[in-house]
């Protein structure tokens, strides 16, 4: 399910739930792509989990290097 997110009349993004259920992903178009394509490779990137695998790992590893050192 998806619908676009606006700022006043400028489309800047889609609002994309990739589950049933769930919270919805925000996805923003970068250089040279478009809201449709952004859309379709969020989709295409997720597997098993709400977020996109790249978010995911980016996550993972974030966290993991602010943990402190035990």
């Amino acid at each position: 399910m998806t619908a676009p997110l606006y700022d006043g009349g400028e489309r800047i993004g889609t609002v994309l739930r990739t589950r049933d259920r769930a919270r919805p992903v925000y996805v923003s178009p970068g250089h040279r792509l478009d809201c449709a394509t952004a859309t379709e490779w969020a989709l295409a990137c997720c597997t098993r989990y709400r977020l996109p695998e790249p978010i995911r790992k980016a996550d993972q590893l974030a966290a993991k290097a602010s943990d402190p050192v035990t």
